[in-house]
């Protein structure tokens, strides 16, 4: 399959009412859920790792091109997180269309205090900070659909 395929799967699935899918095509595996409390996270995330691996080496091999990687200082890239979507849906930057949202540029975070919302299949999600740091971007905007595992916010530790 190509990242094409995956796609148009993927943009079918979340339009269905399928909660659950499998596929198996050749050397490719995707299983998708639009389960919340899902308990292979782990799994559905070593296979977004795995598809992702081999849609890069699909694409070195179709291409001529040799790509050029720029170097990070490492006390950057420590210093720097990213907090990610846990599910698919909308995202709610303040808790109402007249409220303040919950964290800008700047503020200060502590470990479990609440970012955004979510909303997946007519539910809110709270989503809160695994870290405590410094808020340096919000990458989204209020009402933009997210991916699981899309960055939201990126954070000083």
């Amino acid at each position: 399959m190509d990242l094409q395929e995956i796609k148009d799967i993927i943009e079918k699935f979340d339009a269905s009412s399928i909660m659950e899918l499998s596929l198996n095509h050749k050397d490719t595996s995707l299983a998708l859920s639009k389960r919340v409390d899902q308990p292979h996270q782990a799994e559905s995330r070593l296979v977004e790792e795995k598809i992702s691996k081999e849609i890069v080496s699909t694409a070195k091999e179709e291409s001529a091109v040799v790509p050029v990687t720029v170097p990070v200082e490492e006390s950057q890239e420590d210093s720097v997180d990213y907090i990610t979507s846990p599910i698919v849906g909308l995202v709610y930057l303040a808790s109402g269309p007249q409220e303040a949202p919950f964290v800008q540029v700047g503020q200060d975070l502590k470990e479990g205090q609440v970012v955004c919302i979510v909303e997946a299949m007519k539910i809110m999600n709270e989503i809160t900070s695994p870290y405590s740091g410094q808020v340096l971007e919000v990458l989204v905007e209020n009402g933009q659909m997210v991916d699981y595992g899309q960055a939201i916010i990126k954070i000083s530790k």
